[in-house]
């Protein structure tokens, strides 16, 4: 019934039903325990032992998956079960092959796919498995499929869980507790007014009964019954079919309507039916006032979520908890046989749907994030107690094999994350301080007096427990260490001596690295997923990827374009290069794998990356990857579409994060993470692909953590493949000498020279005045000019400001340049690399449109990478096309970081930091700029003694010093550099009256604020207002400023009205005013003319705002308030005035702001 697949692969052996075969004179464990059997419908159907192939001798080969067809009758479904030599139990869930024989098509036929691992032998070397895998087939009948078919998984489990506890003589509500010999005895009860009680909660698979009796075995209740006498109470709940906020609406419902006056312990979710019911107020109403709250003890409660309860991972989550039950029997799991059981007929049925009850656990999911909001607990009653558990070989060879030790990020006890125990809310407040945690094992302040280990199941067996649960409750000092909740524990996921694994071989001239089991303290410690890297001229080359000074902190991950199998190797060799595409007509002629390559602290492990489904395979993450990349590209190019939502962000991070890290590689970086501790992970990129390197990896997102790598994890850089070492510039004290070189028009119309160099220097004014950089302007910059300026080698940094072009067909990049007359010259690569390497610069940044994307022919053709290449230490490009509007907040705080004597990573980190909270909303403008470095820890400048603070917005001095006291801060934003002469202007201004105080700021644009679909008559999308300001209304805050008024070049409107050149909110909100001059071609850069129109539009726009009044179609059509349909220029350049109508209602509305307004109208006539 059992087939291997391919002939001369895995050798498929028989074995009778009921005992597995004999070896070795000692009979094996049976394949799956009957325990896991007892659904109605299921039996076994066939049983078998896998014996792998030999493996060939090219080095670092594996053994191919285990492909199994299976012939069922008609209606019949099964799961396959695997018994690994680590002793691990994982299902596997088939489906029906490509292409079935005609006789399999007779029959049911279903193919398993089952990936095996590499495992250790005992000298400690790596090797393909060398035990048989035993192998079950359990079969569900028709009858049991027909009752799961169409029927929501909700459903199902309420229904099962329903009938698995009357089966139990289990019931869901309040109980009294009276504690007996080694028991606990439960009778319906609850708490009562007036008195204090305590009250258990239990976790998931579990009932108080179970989940709290070896209680009964330490002098828990004795020590406790002072406090309580008989009031002991239970809450029994459903944990599978109903959401924890459910339970928590049980459970208040079920105390008295005064109140009562409650102590709690938790054990596991229950901790999260428990936190529902405290701070979730807005969800239960007046129900929450029923508890009324003293101390609470969470034991391993996973306020973050639990990567267990990640819906994805259903095969997996049931494995583990089938695997738990096995090594640790002494569990209060009361239904976790009976679920492992039915879960085998849900996954043979292919139920689709989530289990309410676990799904509120996972770390990315509404229930926690929207737990972990305000408001938070009563302070000072929240107690917990964790356990870091560092796994043996045993339990670590079955994760590995089970998949689910890349389910944990950080310490934890087997089911939940340590740290996730005491962390409750993120809004900063301490709800669970140190002195109220308790901790067993490393990094911990418990141990137990047997020296044994603390798992998820097992804490109430020990008196260490009750100890800490008693003083808890009673308000006492625990009297232990203290345990600091911002410290990291130590992660034990890699504990066995690095056996059998060079460390990277350091490039030529570098220094030599010191292998990770060197320098960790305590126990020797290994890797147990580290293999050697293969061999072989196309992957020699990551060791001229690695920094010329190899840091052993940093983490590398290279991606490389040969790791099909051989079989594959010699179709695939002229096709290496080539992007995926959605047509299926050239699957065969590009590879379907990729290899990937990780180091760090010594150690280096690889592993494959998929890059496109086989015939009858799932597919891959790439479809949903390139889909997003390219509708972000088409927007920000301004063709059509809109941006993802900040859901749909997060997916995109999370398919990024997943396909980057993947087993051995994922395992690695996770230790990495955790030896790191309070400092960020350096993390450097390489891709040997160009359609991969071209994605947009700095959005990837990890779901254990909740977090967007490149901004709150690591300092996110990326390399290129290249044998040239980079430029070694010794870091200079004093300020940045930058260059900034602008090749493309500034501003709007034709300025002068004086008039760029003035709006260019605008965005770099508050480092100039900080004393932080020099900054010398090339405004219409040639080659020669900048060829000039460079030869002298005075500067650290040039900031080029134009257009980059790519050809698609030749994968050839170029840099737009001025001639004499103003035309376009393009320049290309090799020319660019000979005007800007080996110059001493430390770092270009180039802000043009195209300049980050690379060459589909061969990755080191784009402009960006061809400098680095070269030998340029560090660059900067977008990789999307945006503004130079839109750039500005990143290259501000970028350059104010590396000034401060950071790290370029750091600096990119802080940058990127600084985007992203700097407007409302989620944005993807922090991602654009992609961070090329050979070195992350390269610093240009001298760490000062002084720190100097980057304002959150650039505001002139000469600006700050004339609002000082007024009434009323209007900071004025020229988005596009319309008008070069702008803070003169708002000095006439300011100088004209007392109450208004007009400042000149710059920032950036955010990139979401474009309509595609509906253009302007000259096909230009519109800058929809309501998005801008609402996008902007935090910025008045950071600026102190009363109302930001923005001015702009761009064709706007709102959700009515399309060519507004004048917009303002209705009541003040947000505090943000708008004026586009586009369409006026009469309007200069300049001069007396555009001093009044300015004065006008301002007038305009305040008195809109203050006055909460909108404009009017008839009346004087000299007021500043009328609406101007045909939008004549003449009324925006000829003197104004209010008026009756408008004069009387701002008076009466705005009597002191009436006359400041009048006079500025009055000011630049």
């Amino acid at each position: 019934m059992a087939k291997s697949r391919e002939t001369g692969d895995w050798k498929i052996t028989r074995t009778p039903l009921g005992r597995a075969r004999r070896g070795g004179g000692a009979t094996a464990a049976p394949t799956v325990p009957d325990q896991f059997l007892q659904a109605s419908g299921v039996s076994v159907a066939d049983a078998f032992e896998a014996t792998p192939p030999v493996v060939g001798a090219r080095r670092g080969a594996g053994p191919p998956e285990l492909v199994i067809d299976v012939d069922l009758k008609p209606g019949e479904t099964g799961v396959l079960a695997i018994r690994h030599p680590s002793g691990a139990l994982t299902f596997h869930v088939g489906a029906p092959p490509v292409a079935p024989s005609r006789k399999r098509a007779r029959l049911s036929s279903l193919r398993f796919q089952v990936p095996v691992r590499r495992v250790g032998s005992a000298t400690g070397r790596r090797g393909i498995v060398g035990s048989a895998l035993k192998g079950l087939v359990v079969k569900v009948s028709k009858v049991a499929i027909n009752k799961v078919i169409g029927i929501a998984l909700p459903k199902l489990a309420l229904a099962w869980e329903t009938r698995t506890w009357k089966e139990k003589g289990l019931s869901e509500g309040w109980f009294h507790v009276t504690p007996t010999s080694g028991d606990l005895r439960l009778e319906p009860g609850r708490p009562e007014s007036g008195q204090r009680s305590l009250v258990f909660v239990h976790g998931t698979f579990s009932n108080c009964g179970d989940a709290y009796k070896a209680l009964t075995h330490t002098d828990f209740f004795d020590r406790v019954a002072p406090l309580y006498g008989p009031r002991i109470f239970a809450f029994n709940h459903f944990s599978l079919s109903r959401t924890p906020a459910e339970n928590a609406e049980q459970l208040l419902s079920g105390l008295p309507a005064g109140g009562a006056q409650c102590d709690v312990i938790t054990h596991s979710r229950g901790g999260l039916v428990f936190r529902s019911a405290v701070e979730d107020r807005a969800l239960h109403g007046d129900l929450a006032d029923r508890l009324q709250l003293g101390q609470a003890v969470l034991v391993a409660s996973p306020n973050e979520g639990t990567p267990l309860a990640t819906p994805e991972r259903w095969d997996q989550t049931v494995g583990w908890f089938a695997n738990l039950m096995e090594m640790l029997p002494d569990n209060p799991f009361t239904t976790g046989a009976e679920f492992v059981s039915e879960a085998i007929v849900w996954l043979a049925g292919h139920v689709t749907g989530d289990l309410p009850g676990l799904r509120a656990m996972d770390g990315a999911g509404d229930f926690v994030a929207g737990l972990q909001e305000p408001p938070g607990p009563p302070l000072q009653t929240y107690s917990a107690l964790v356990s870091n558990h560092h796994a043996d070989d045993n339990v670590w060879e079955r994760a590995l094999d089970v998949g689910i030790d890349t389910f944990f990020a950080s310490a934890n006890d087997l089911v939940v994350p340590s740290e996730g125990g005491w962390r409750v809310d993120r809004d900063g407040t301490p709800y669970v301080t140190g002195d109220r945690i308790g901790c067993f094992g490393p990094g911990g302040n418990l141990s137990t007096a047997d020296g044994g280990q603390v798992t998820h199941v097992d804490f109430f067996k020990r008196q260490e427990t009750a100890t800490f649960l008693a003083r808890a409750l009673a308000g006492q000092s625990q009297s232990l260490r203290l345990v600091d909740p911002e410290v990291p524990l130590p992660d034990r996921r890699f504990t066995r001596v690095l056996r059998g694994a060079a460390p990277v071989a350091p490039v030529a001239g570098s220094v030599a690295t010191t292998p990770l089991a060197a320098r960790s303290t305590g126990s020797p410690t290994a890797m147990p997923s580290v293999a050697p890297l293969p061999t072989g001229p196309a992957l020699a080359a990551p060791t001229s990827v690695v920094q010329d000074r190899e840091d052993t902190d940093t983490f590398h991950i290279v991606i490389m374009d040969t790791a099909e199998p051989e079989e594959q190797a010699s179709a695939t060799s002229r096709s290496r290069t080539r992007k995926p595409k959605e047509s299926t007509s050239n699957e065969g002629q590009r590879p379907a794998f990729a290899r990937v390559f990780a180091s760090y602290g010594g150690a280096r492990v690889t592993t494959s990356m998929k890059l496109r489904k086989g015939k009858g395979e799932e597919a891959t993450r790439f479809g949903t990857i390139i889909d997003t990349h390219e509708r972000i590209k088409a927007y920000t190019n301004r063709e059509q579409g809109s941006l993802p939502s900040d859901m749909e962000m997060v997916a995109f991070g999370r398919d990024l994060f997943e396909t980057l890290f993947q087993g051995d590689v994922r395992r690695l970086y996770d230790e990495a993470r955790s030896r790191q501790q309070r400092r960020r992970l350096d993390f450097v990129l390489t891709s040997m692909i160009p359609w991969i390197a071209e994605k947009p990896w700095e959005f990837a997102y990890d779901s254990g953590r909740q977090s967007f790598l490149a901004t709150e994890d690591i300092h996110f850089v990326r390399n290129v493949l290249t044998s040239i070492p980079a430029d070694v510039i010794p870091a200079r004290r004093g300020p940045l000498r930058i260059l900034v070189a602008a090749a493309q028009p500034v501003g709007f119309g034709h300025l002068s020279i004086t008039q760029e160099i003035e709006v260019i220097r605008r965005g770099f004014e508050p480092l100039i005045e900080a004393g932080l950089v020099s900054v010398d302007v090339l405004p219409r910059a040639t080659p020669s000019s900048i060829h000039g300026r460079l030869s002298t080698g005075e500067f650290t940094i040039v900031h080029f400001i134009g257009h980059g072009v790519f050809n698609e067909a030749t994968g050839e990049g170029a840099l737009m340049f001025e001639d004499t007359r103003g035309g376009e010259v393009p320049l290309g690569e090799r020319s660019v690399r000979e005007i800007f390497c080996q110059r001493g610069l430390s770092l270009v940044f180039l802000n043009a449109c195209q300049s980050g994307t690379g060459g589909q022919a061969e990755f080191n053709k784009g402009v960006a990478q061809a400098l680095v290449s070269h030998g340029l230490p560090a660059l900067v490009a977008n990789q999307y096309s945006v503004l130079d509007s839109s750039a500005t907040s990143f290259a501000q705080h970028f350059y104010w970081s590396l000034a401060q004597g950071m790290t370029v990573g750091q600096s990119a980190r802080e940058a990127r930091i600084a985007v992203n909270y700097s407007m409302q909303g989620e944005l993807i403008d922090w991602a654009v700029p992609v961070v090329y470095a050979r070195d992350p820890n390269m610093t240009l400048c001298h760490r000062s003694d002084t720190v100097s603070v980057v304002p959150a917005t650039s505001t002139r001095a000469t600006s700050r010093r004339a609002t000082t006291g007024r009434p009323i801060r209007v900071a004025v934003w020229d988005i596009d550099d319309v008008f070069p002469s702008l803070e003169r202007t708002l000095q006439r201004m300011n100088a004209a009256q007392d109450v208004f105080g007009f400042e000149l700021v710059d920032m950036s644009i955010p990139l979401d604020v474009w309509d595609l679909e509906t253009r302007a008559s000259d096909g230009t999308p519109y800058l929809k207002a309501e998005q801008l300001a609402h996008r902007l209304e935090a910025k008045t805050v950071e600026l102190r400023a009363n109302v930001l008024a923005c001015v702009t070049r761009h064709w706007m409107r709102d959700e009515d009205t399309l060519n507004l050149y004048g917009w303002w909110p209705e009541n003040r909100k947000p505090p943000v005013v708008i004026f586009s001059c586009a369409g006026f071609d009469d309007l200069k850069a300049e001069g007396p003319e555009t001093d009044r129109v300015i004065a006008n539009v301002t007038v305009t726009a305040l008195a809109g705002f203050f006055g909460e009044t909108g404009s009017h179609v008839k009346g004087a059509q000299d007021c500043p308030l009328f609406h101007n349909p045909l939008r004549k220029f003449q009324h925006l350049v000829a003197s104004q005035k209010f008026d009756s109508a408008c004069r009387a209602k701002l008076k009466k509305k705005l009597p002191k702001e009436l006359p400041a307004l009048e006079a500025l109208l009055k000011a630049l006539v």
